[in-house]
């Protein structure tokens, strides 16, 4: 398989910072949300310009109560992904451009906590880097078979991401079957690691930086677990 080698994406920290909250829905979230955007003029601005057929006023606290949260996130995702195909930010956001990216949060709803958005997170990452430089392994990627993987962990995490992007990469590099059976035993992710040969273990930690850097998220690699 084509070596999985991944970049920085230009992701702005306002957004992926909602994105790695909880943020369920609840008239508190919404006025938090509401207050959040208003503190930020270029997320605020963002949102005025490019969400009046929502509200023709602009007002961010109707918008917010008309879309709900995950309606909200869809099209500002749309923005970005949109901006990174054009080059410009478009007044109408296309939103079947997030249908992906929805589907494969909807996959993983078991193996994660509610309020999240951290697998439609990476699903953004990852859209956003064939946009970027037509990487071939993303291209060519089959997130069935990782979903498939999934289903014999018996984990059920928040960063559901970094789980999705380690079985990437352990998939890409050691086999399914290998790791299908590892999963079953509950063996060690030390164990499955120490497998990988050392440029297989650069390549690893590198792509993880880039995301972590992507998604403006540098705990990940000072903490003790996922």
């Amino acid at each position: 398989m084509t070596n999985p080698e991944l970049g920085y994406i230009n992701l702005p920290d306002y957004f992926t910072r909602l994105l790695c909250s909880n943020m369920q829905n609840g008239e508190d979230n919404f006025s938090n949300l509401s207050l959040y955007i208003k503190s930020n003029p270029g997320f605020d601005g963002l949102v005025k310009r490019s969400f009046l057929d929502v509200d023709e006023k602009g007002r961010t606290d109707s918008i917010i109560k008309s879309l709900g949260w995950h309606g909200f996130r869809n099209r500002m995702s749309a923005l970005f992904l949109e901006y990174h195909l054009n080059g410009q930010f478009p007044i109408k956001p296309n939103l079947e451009l997030c249908h992906e990216l929805v589907a494969l949060e909807e996959k993983v709803k078991s193996q994660t906590v509610e309020g999240f958005s951290r697998a439609f997170m990476l699903g953004l990452y990852w859209k956003l880097h064939r946009y970027k430089d037509n990487n071939q392994f993303v291209e060519s990627f089959n997130w069935m078979e990782i979903l498939d993987l999934l289903k014999h962990s018996k984990a059920k995490v928040i960063k559901i991401d970094w789980l999705l992007l380690t079985l990437v990469h352990l998939q890409s590099f050691l086999g399914k079957e290998v790791v299908r059976d590892a999963l079953k035993t509950s063996a060690d992710y030390k164990d499955l690691f120490e497998r990988l040969d050392e440029k297989q273990k650069r390549t690893y930690t590198m792509n993880c930086l880039s995301y972590g850097a992507s998604i403006n998220e540098p705990e990940f690699f000072y903490q003790s677990r996922i």
